[in-house]
């Protein structure tokens, strides 16, 4: 049943630049995890909860207005803009005028689930101000709590020094008090209105309280987009085969097959794996676990691909091999182009990275892509062409 007097706002505003390539197409709400944005499982997961939210935009916001539009899964939606990124307290305040009524706020770059959505509403808090909490391996990197009870006592943004493995997880309920409390914070070091300061502050007064859930997924770079399809390849799916599979072809485990999907004789497909619509997988085809195939997409004959992400309109041309890796929108790997699995640099590369191609990127026949490298959107490299670890070939470096 619809809250009628909660409503949300998402946060949707961001540049997002360490997920470059990725998002210099797309903004990183509109990431793809099992080929549905990001945005939209949000909304999903708000769907009978809210009727109403606000999506604050900013960069590429047209992509995010044609994908939502006015209405989506229930949820009327409107739209306000963050001319400058000035902070998620300042992204808040865009909204001022919608916020009459108690509100939940989400990161529209952060995947929550079921048990977060519901942890936050939870009526048995005693507090105006709620959040949510999860422990994490590496809190000098998140907003950290400090806690008596169910009550949050302060939030401590990336301590320098160890405080607690318990640490913020980026989704509020607030009230229309906020708002003027927003409006008179300082700004920060770096010329932000800081939702943190907020915290602080409600903490201060006895005003916030707090539910414990059990993970944090966090997307920050390439590789974490990686980590939360292995996470979640066997949560929550429904693993259907509504395409073909050709006599011969061995598939294990669970595996999703899209509509009018075609796996071609002598290929071998291990589950966890997701392949969208009007794909065409082999001949003689290798594809293992924790792989996810976007719609439309062409994998020709002898290829393997490992733990990878390929988003729509992706065509694989025989021979080549992909691993740890994710591939943009229309990009084409001509005969024999390879991702490798180690490099010999002493360059730091994210675990489990391989390469990450920009939409509409172009491997010529037979070029190595050593990890971390990255190619930017409708780049093309030479046939035979060695893209080494850290390149970022066609864009700045960051």
């Amino acid at each position: 049943m619809i809250t009628e007097d909660i409503m949300a706002v998402i946060l949707a505003a961001g540049e997002s630049k360490r997920m470059w390539p990725l998002t210099l197409s797309r903004p990183k709400p509109l990431l793809p995890i099992f080929n549905e944005p990001l945005l939209l499982h949000t909304l999903r997961l708000l769907e009978n909860r809210v009727n109403t939210a606000v999506i604050v935009v900013g960069y590429l916001e047209n992509h995010i207005r044609n994908v939502l539009g006015d209405r989506i899964h229930g949820i009327s939606i409107e739209y306000v803009v963050q001319p400058q990124r000035l902070g998620t307290g300042n992204a808040i305040l865009q909204a001022k005028g919608h916020l009459t009524r108690p509100f939940l706020v989400l990161m529209g770059d952060n995947l929550y689930s079921e048990e977060d959505v519901s942890a936050c509403m939870d009526p048995s808090l005693p507090y105006p101000c709620r959040m949510i909490a999860a422990t994490s391996d590496h809190p000098e990197r998140f907003g950290v709590l400090l806690t008596e009870g169910s009550r949050v006592l302060d939030v401590i943004e990336k301590p320098t020094h160890f405080i607690s493995h318990l640490v913020n997880n980026g989704l509020y309920l607030l009230t229309p008090e906020v708002v003027p409390l927003l409006e008179g914070l300082p700004l920060s070091d770096r010329g932000e209105i800081e939702i943190t300061d907020l915290l602080s502050f409600l903490a201060s007064k006895g005003k916030l309280g707090f539910n414990r859930v059990s993970r944090k997924l966090a997307l920050t770079y390439p590789c974490d987009l990686l980590a939360l399809h292995a996470t979640l390849g066997m949560e929550g799916k429904e693993w259907t085969v509504e395409g073909w599979i050709e006599n011969g072809s061995v598939i294990q485990g669970p595996v999703h097959l899209g509509r009018n999907t075609l796996v071609r004789r002598g290929s071998h497909i291990e589950g966890p794996t997701w392949i969208g619509s009007d794909c065409e997988v082999g001949p003689h085809c290798v594809i293992r676990s924790c792989t996810c195939i976007g719609n439309h997409c062409n994998i020709g004959q002898s290829v393997e691909i490992r733990n990878s992400i390929l988003m729509d309109d992706v065509h694989i041309e025989p021979l080549c091999f992909i691993a740890n890796s994710i591939l943009g929108e229309g990009v084409i790997m001509e005969m024999g182009s390879f991702t490798a699995l180690e490099t010999q640099t002493d360059l730091v590369i994210p675990p489990s990275l391989g390469t990450v191609l920009g939409d509409r990127a172009h491997t010529g026949a037979g070029t190595l892509l050593l990890p971390g490298s990255k190619l930017w959107p409708e780049i093309t490299t030479l046939p035979g062409e060695r893209i080494c670890s850290g390149m970022k070939k066609g864009g700045p470096i960051l």
